[in-house]
């Protein structure tokens, strides 16, 4: 469905890919791939002569010779785990159901008289933010964001886009509902509620 939003990727020498944003793996689940494979000896190549003793060649199984860390935990191994139990349509599944959250949710803060959207997302990640009775809107959602995070019932993030701050949700968690998006902005209200700005 969401081909588009990847138009011109093959033009590409390489792409990275963040498996824990939206494929159910853990953080740091990630991959890099590349056009042509002997890029990855060129871009990342290193010589450890205490590891191997012909340094040129290309071998396949040793990928402490094509990336930045000699050793490392093999992170592809979660996504593997899932593809080889649930099988490849579950990522495609999952992403459908998290960009449709996203879309849900942008609809209730553009619905909502005291939030703002930022933009409408091209993904799972939501940037918005409360404009209700304060002029510094940045201080405003940034002591909203602290007190949730004191409350320990949600967590969100911030970031600046423009110069301004911005509360920022990123939807990865299959088993999240509208229901908790919507407590999510009934939270921030009271929040809200409890400040003078």
């Amino acid at each position: 469905h969401y081909k588009y939003l990847v138009k011109g990727i093959e033009q590409a020498d390489s792409v990275v890919v963040d498996y824990h944003k939206m494929m159910m793996t853990p953080s740091l689940s990630t991959a890099l791939i590349f056009k042509r494979g002997s890029d990855a000896y060129k871009t990342f190549s290193q010589r450890a002569q205490y590891l191997w003793t012909e340094q040129e060649s290309e071998e396949w199984y040793n990928g402490g010779k094509r990336s930045f860390e000699c050793t490392k935990a093999m992170s592809v191994l979660h996504v593997y785990t899932l593809y080889r139990t649930f099988g490849d349509s579950i990522f495609g599944e999952n992403i459908d159901t998290l960009f449709r959250m996203a879309t849900e949710f942008s609809d209730l803060i553009s619905e909502h008289k005291n939030f703002e959207l930022a933009y409408e997302p091209q993904c799972n990640i939501v940037c918005f933010r409360y404009t209700k009775g304060a002029e510094d809107f940045t201080e405003l959602n940034r002591k909203i964001r602290q007190m949730l995070l004191e409350d320990g019932r949600f967590y969100i993030v911030q970031t600046v886009l423009n110069g301004e701050l911005y509360l920022r949700v990123s939807l990865m968690n299959p088993l999240s509902t509208i229901s908790d998006l919507k407590e999510l902005l009934l939270e921030i209200e009271k929040k809200a509620a409890l400040m003078k700005v």
